[in-house]
């Protein structure tokens, strides 16, 4: 989506765009509350290094996980690894209003703002936690899988998985346990490029494990067959 469209498509569908605008510009310093015309609200940075308005372009402007068979329905439970400060749970949690959200995030300062999202949101349906997800559990650093996430959260089956964990996607998959893996329908895996064979061989890991697979740009989307 190019520049001109992204700034119709902010004021087409934020109920305070002179503020988001004034963010992405960096004319305004301070955390400020972007307000959706859906109803989320999602508190961003204004730092260089957090960009937080950029993540909320990819989901609420740009729309990058809306995927023909991938839409989250009311009853959906969905799994977030990693949540950053909450923007992508909260458009879950107001599709999935009768569902479950779990999101967890390992960085301290993200998990701060993915905690203040859900309290300003006022969700119900949301459970979050500041782990870091891994493909070995090390409790002394707040370290988890997913299959320790299905454990202790009770979790029979997901109904979507969203994965960006910047290159540690390919460990937790290709780890993952096909009794765990079987528990999951639909996954949406951001994936950042590592070598020339380690997307396709996540591929054919999914692929050999029943899933449909369809990439585009750097998002992987995976369904079971049937699904």
């Amino acid at each position: 989506m190019n520049k001109f469209k992204i700034i119709v498509e902010i004021l087409k569908n934020t109920k305070n765009w002179p503020t988001f605008i004034l963010q992405i510009l960096e004319f305004e310093k301070s955390d400020v509350i972007i307000q959706m015309k859906t109803g989320a609200k999602i508190k961003c940075r204004a730092t260089e290094e957090a960009k937080d308005h950029f993540e909320l372009i990819k989901i609420y402007i740009e729309n990058i996980y809306f995927y023909k068979g991938f839409e989250i329905k009311e009853n959906d439970v969905v799994l977030d690894l990693n949540a950053f400060n909450g923007a992508f749970a909260i458009f879950a949690a107001n599709k999935a209003a009768k569902g479950q959200i779990f999101a967890f995030e390992g960085n301290k300062d993200e998990y701060i703002y993915l905690r203040e999202n859900v309290r300003i949101n006022e969700l119900k349906n949301v459970k979050y936690g500041n782990y870091i997800i891994a493909k070995q559990r090390d409790e002394s650093k707040e370290i988890i899988t997913i299959e320790d996430v299905f454990i202790e959260q009770k979790i029979e089956n997901v109904d979507l998985l969203k994965i960006d964990v910047k290159e540690e996607e390919y460990e937790l998959l290709l780890n993952l346990s096909k009794g765990y893996l079987s528990r999951i329908n639909k996954m949406v895996i951001r994936w950042h490029k590592r070598d020339a064979t380690s997307i396709l061989n996540l591929e054919k890991y999914l692929a050999n494990n029943g899933f449909l697979i369809d990439l585009n740009e750097n998002l992987l989307f995976a369904r079971k067959e049937g699904i």
